[in-house]
């Protein structure tokens, strides 16, 4: 059967003891997380992770802007700019991507999926980008985009970063317009 041994490493140290310490305290704290899922309500429960997530973000050194995809019902062209300039940028690393092609385009278009990071890095300064979706009303998701950023980089996002990405975006598309031209052309 099992036999415990104690390992003495270099420093002396009791490596059984730490491992066994390490095993107690992850099964704690999934115990604990399952009773409080079980007995705390679920809108105090939400209501605890926003209370907590706002206490780090005033902490924190990083700005986030949601950019939706729909604003009052119409489509906001800032989101779909962002959809079509990630496909773009997405990365080696960028593990889930979405395709899609539209009736009147022959391109298809790559854009990242749910929860997948991409990381742009504009006049040297770092811009992280992450699709999420969130509960909604109407029947499809509500999307939107995360942009991330220092603080002090606040000013370059909303008058240089984002105007770039929504002209990147009209190049890309106008780039992707004259190749199906030149298709019909031959």
């Amino acid at each position: 059967m099992f036999e415990a041994r104690f390992i003495r490493t270099s420093g002396g140290t009791d490596t059984l003891v730490r491992f066994t310490t390490a095993i107690s305290m992850v099964a704690t704290a999934v115990f604990v997380r399952t009773f409080a899922s079980n007995i705390i309500p679920q809108s105090l429960q939400c209501y605890l992770s926003d209370s907590l997530s706002a206490l780090f973000t005033r902490f924190s050194s990083q700005i986030t802007i949601a950019i939706d995809e729909f604003e009052n019902r119409n489509p906001n062209r800032l989101f779909k700019a962002a959809e079509t300039y990630l496909g773009t940028k997405a990365s080696s690393s960028t593990r889930k991507l979405r395709a899609s092609k539209q009736d009147d385009e022959n391109a298809i278009e790559v854009s990242i999926d749910f929860g997948e990071e991409v990381i742009d890095v504009f006049l040297g300064f770092e811009f992280r980008w992450r699709l999420v979706s969130r509960e909604s009303n109407t029947p499809s998701e509500a999307r939107s985009f995360q942009l991330s950023f220092h603080k002090k980089n606040k000013e370059l996002a909303l008058s240089t970063y984002l105007p770039h990405v929504l002209d990147q975006a009209k190049a890309i598309k106008d780039k992707a317009k004259t190749k199906t031209l030149k298709l019909l052309e031959d």
